[in-house]
């Protein structure tokens, strides 16, 4: 995680990059960072998925992350148009988000705080949905959203993934008792989904309590576009 915030750092006059993931000389590699921000002035960090990995939430392009283990994630066109990908997607996603809510902050991620309270940094950027970094003590820009909300794609409702949880588990009675009683092999994935096959599955998926639209969440799926209010 450190060794990622590391090689994370911003590119701009004076820049500090080392190779990323390498800690053979990482004492070295802190002093010169920190003669790098004393010189430079404060920085952006700009963070990724390799600042969450040792909290126990895995990434997609690591030979241990998702894609090495065959998952395919969800793409927005097939969440937009398909009631059954949908249904595929939450059904999942009920297994897999207590674990995710249950992660905590890793030393990278409250090295970027402190840095921050020193003046040293000026504000974070991150890729990450995890809600990590605000957990930390930051308040981070977060260019692909939040796990931690659900949103109508129909109207202005909002509503936190806590609550949407409740209403999941309400709606389909037994799914997470029975899922971890009977299915053994079943372990997370990136962006808080679950390794479990649902395809023959029931599950009813709650609408919004406003209109009845699609409920998503609050983050970029593959293919999507980033909010135009999070653009810089």
């Amino acid at each position: 995680g450190f060794c990622t915030m590391l090689s994370t750092a911003p590119i701009r006059r004076g820049q500090f990059t080392p190779p990323a993931g390498d800690c053979s000389r990482l004492e070295e590699h802190v002093r010169e960072l920190a003669r790098w921000l004393s010189s430079n002035g404060p920085a952006v960090v700009l963070s990724g998925a390799g600042m969450s990995t040792e909290s126990g939430i895995p990434d997609y392009r690591s030979p241990q992350g998702s894609y090495s283990k065959g998952h395919k994630p969800i793409q927005n066109a097939q969440f937009m148009k398909s009631a059954d990908a949908r249904r595929r997607y939450w059904a999942r996603s009920t297994l897999g988000y207590p674990f995710l809510l249950s992660r905590t902050p890793t030393k990278a991620h409250f090295a970027v705080h402190e840095l921050e309270k020193r003046g040293l940094v000026s504000g974070v950027v991150t890729q990450n949905v995890d809600g990590l970094h605000t957990k930390a003590g930051s308040h981070p820009v977060e260019l692909h959203g939040s796990l931690h909300s659900v949103g109508c794609t129909s109207c202005c409702f909002q509503t936190s993934r806590v609550e949407y949880q409740g209403r999941l588990i309400s709606a389909n009675p037994g799914w997470e008792e029975f899922h971890c009683a009977t299915d053994g092999g079943v372990s997370s994935r990136a962006d808080g989904d679950w390794a479990v096959d649902v395809d023959e599955v029931r599950f009813e998926v709650p609408g919004c309590p406003e209109c009845g639209g699609v409920l998503k969440p609050s983050i970029v799926f593959f293919g999507g576009a980033i909010d135009e209010a999070v653009k810089i």
